[in-house]
């Protein structure tokens, strides 16, 4: 059952009162989540270089040459994907606490949307938010069913996973619901059967909100009374 921020006059059909103690744990929350995502986001950033391929060839590729037949598959496999991995582990982390985000500030209904619009007016994010949409999120949350999903409409059963750069140049004549996990390294764009998902964008709104959230939840509730006091005085 999802918390509400405030009650409704049902017979005027209108906010009357906000919870302002709950909205400060949500609040709080907010911030928590920011925080992911900016550590999610940052770690991205420091392992770019892997994908552009402006580092060389980690020791792990050397080794290879040294493997009995018998691990060489497992073990070469493992090394190929690991610039791969190394992109995909952040950017998978980021949008899970964006969407983290998203649900505080939206909740899973209409109702809950509107009940929390106090929340979202308090901390300055609008319906136009690049926040909103958790869809990027739910492909990689659900992937099990993309996977299904693909399994049955598809007549050639390509799967291409985990690709940097243009959708365009990935195969020649590929169609985009064959293109699962895809990042173009100029937009900052990920890519899912043709959605496409900005994370910059997405980035420059966490880091601006985290701020407002954090002040909007460490303010007090109840400020000290100061109207009897002497206000001449230094």
């Amino acid at each position: 059952m999802e918390a509400y921020l405030c009650r409704t006059d049902e017979r005027r059909g209108r906010v009357t009162t906000v919870d302002l103690f709950l909205q400060k744990l949500f609040q709080d929350q907010v911030w928590t989540q920011c925080q992911f995502a900016t550590f999610a986001y940052d770690d991205l950033v420091e392992r770019l270089p892997q994908a552009n391929g402006e580092k060389g060839p980690s020791d792990e590729y050397r080794a290879l040459v040294e493997l009995p037949r018998d691990k060489l598959i497992a073990q070469s496999t493992e090394v190929a994907l690991e610039r791969a991995l190394a992109i995909w582990s952040p950017i998978q982390a980021f949008l899970t606490a964006t969407a983290n985000v998203s649900k505080i500030l939206w909740g899973s209904d209409p109702a809950v949307a509107q009940a929390r619009a106090p929340l979202r007016d308090a901390l300055k994010v609008s319906d136009a938010s690049p926040l909103r949409s958790q869809m990027m999120r739910n492909n990689f949350d659900h992937f099990d069913a993309r996977i299904d999903i693909w399994w049955g409409k598809s007549s050639t059963h390509n799967f291409v996973d985990m690709n940097f750069g243009d959708t365009a140049t990935v195969i020649e004549g590929l169609p985009e619901d064959e293109m699962f996990r895809n990042r173009d390294l100029q937009t900052g764009d990920v890519i899912f059967w043709g959605q496409r998902y900005n994370l910059p964008s997405l980035n420059t709104e966490i880091r601006r909100i985290m701020p407002v959230a954090l002040r909007e939840a460490t303010k007090e509730l109840h400020p000290p009374d100061t109207s009897g006091m002497d206000q001449t005085q230094p």
